[in-house]
């Protein structure tokens, strides 16, 4: 019974009836609802059916099964359905008062500071609303800061801008702008360690910051585009890399002081708790907090970690608490990366490892899984990814896992204290990173002008067949893949025949 139950994979199930549902819900909201009706209809009607069998049949669990996806795909629904509930009238020439959530653009002008920011606060008619506006002030600005401002309120009732960010309202005719402060303890806390690294490493603080806080709102354009280019702009998005690195350290702290587990681990938990915290809760941030709060939760209990429950459990907490995630670059790239080193790593390790030094192998795998598996996501959502960035990937990452809990604790430090030596790693190691993407033109390694859409689909099925989680005999296996793989071919030629055309009429 307990082996069946884990091959049930309860987290699987629910995840997946639950990105159903959502799937649903934005249909109901953007295309049709009474498609939308139709289709959760026709799905429940079928899996009801096979609910009545299995019950019929005594298959409990298989009956459970259903009613899990069922219940999952209403909870979609309804998760969706209330973030997607858009205000329809525009309200004119009223006081806003709110906190800045995000800064998306940053200029210096010589009249001061011009922005592109979301804020969260309160109309003054007492709607609560999250506002997207461009702004310009005398004094700078930061996440956290608290502003106030007159103008109107145009409602924001699609596009992928209000979807992704949250944003119900666009502000216009904006006027008597006042800056009111920092307004929280996190906020005066990100601001602080900013303002001692802008004062201590002048040329590199804002790789720092971004590396600790995930904001790359400070980097010059020119610099986030050279680690785009190249493939390594994930080293500013909070994620695995950080959270693991952070518990591995602590854990040794904690181990070398002798402290017992039991008592570490909530400790090490609720400091990982607020770094994520300080890190604004992000998609990347909170998967990676929850994979390793589950994984060592499990060892601390003498339980076998289940990496592919790991992942789906994160990813519906995740979604459950923003669903529209689902359709952002900063989910879908660190979970399907996730997914596709949980899957794939070790078979192409072992292949490459036939004629490659075994430890070089363990590098170059996960390198190359993170690419092909991330390809379609940044082609379709960012335009363009790297074409050898698993190489750089080989060199950066390695070099950054070594220094990452030395900067960590070098710039507490440099926050706490003041003292420019603390500053030397970070301004060192940032230093050396620029100077080797210095002596690569980075252009030349971008794929971009084509698509995947559709055809993602076929592409990723065609990777899963190399898994090795399909039971299936050598000869059934390949002609599935030559099958899949097809599919994926003529589905890929059909998205970008428009793009070619386009390309063959500019050029001629």
């Amino acid at each position: 019974m307990t082996k069946k139950l884990m091959n049930f994979r309860p987290a699987v199930i629910l995840t997946a009836g639950l990105i159903l549902g959502i799937l649903i819900g934005y249909l109901k909201t953007f295309i049709s609802s009474g498609l939308a009706v139709a289709i959760f209809i026709m799905i429940a009607t079928v899996i009801l059916a096979f609910a009545i069998f299995f019950i019929v049949k005594k298959r409990k669990l298989k009956f459970v099964f259903c009613i899990l996806i069922i219940a999952a795909t209403l909870l979609g629904m309804i998760l969706m359905g209330a973030k997607l509930k858009f205000p329809t009238k525009t309200i004119n020439g009223e006081k806003f008062e709110g906190s800045v959530k995000e800064i998306y653009f940053e200029y210096l002008t010589d009249s001061g500071y011009d922005y592109s920011v979301l804020i969260k606060g309160d109309i003054e008619s007492d709607t609560s609303a999250v506002i997207y506006a461009k702004l310009s002030t005398k004094t700078r600005i930061y996440q956290g800061t608290k502003i106030s401002f007159i103008a109107s309120f145009k409602p924001i009732n699609e596009g992928d801008y209000s979807f992704s960010s949250g944003a119900k309202f666009a502000a216009t005719d904006i006027s008597n702008v006042q800056v009111l402060g920092l307004n929280g303890l996190i906020p005066e806390m990100k601001f602080k360690l900013l303002k001692s690294l802008e004062q201590s490493l002048p040329k590199t603080f804002y790789l720092t910051y971004a590396l600790l806080t995930g904001e790359t709102v400070y980097i010059p354009n020119s610099k986030i585009i050279n680690y785009q280019n190249v493939g390594v702009a994930h080293l500013f998005a909070v994620s695995g890399l950080h959270i693991g690195l952070l518990y591995g350290v602590l854990a040794v702290v904690f181990s070398l002081l002798k402290v017992k587990a039991k008592i570490s681990f909530p400790i090490i938990e609720l400091l990982l708790f607020c770094y994520a915290g300080f890190c604004g809760f992000s998609a990347s941030t909170l998967r990676a907090f929850i994979i390793i709060s589950v994984r060592q939760s499990a060892s601390l209990l003498g339980v076998k970690s289940d990496k592919s429950t790991n992942l789906f459990l994160s990813a519906f907490i995740v979604l459950a608490i923003n669903p529209t995630d689902l359709f952002t670059l900063g989910f879908l790239l660190p979970f399907s990366v996730y997914a596709g080193l949980i899957f794939l790593a070790n078979p192409l390790e072992k292949r490459l490892s036939k004629f490659l030094p075994k430890f070089f192998a363990k590098i170059l795998a996960p390198c190359l899984i993170s690419e092909i598996v991330s390809m379609p996501i940044l082609i379709d959502m960012v335009g363009y990814c790297s074409a050898f960035g698993f190489l750089f990937n080989m060199v950066i990452i390695p070099f950054i896992t070594l220094l990452y809990p030395l900067i960590l604790f070098s710039t507490i430090l440099l926050a706490v204290t003041g003292f420019e030596i603390f500053a030397i790693i970070p301004n060192l190691s940032f230093a050396v990173i620029d100077r080797g993407l210095s002596l690569a033109s980075t252009e030349i390694f971008m794929l971009r002008n084509f698509r995947f859409l559709i055809s993602a689909i076929f592409y990723y099925l065609t990777l899963y067949t190399f898994s090795g989680k399909l039971n299936l005999s050598g000869k059934s296996l390949n002609i599935l893949r030559i099958i899949i793989l097809l599919a994926f071919i003529l589905t890929f030629c059909a998205v970008n025949l428009p793009y070619c055309i386009d390309f063959f009429n500019l050029k001629c």
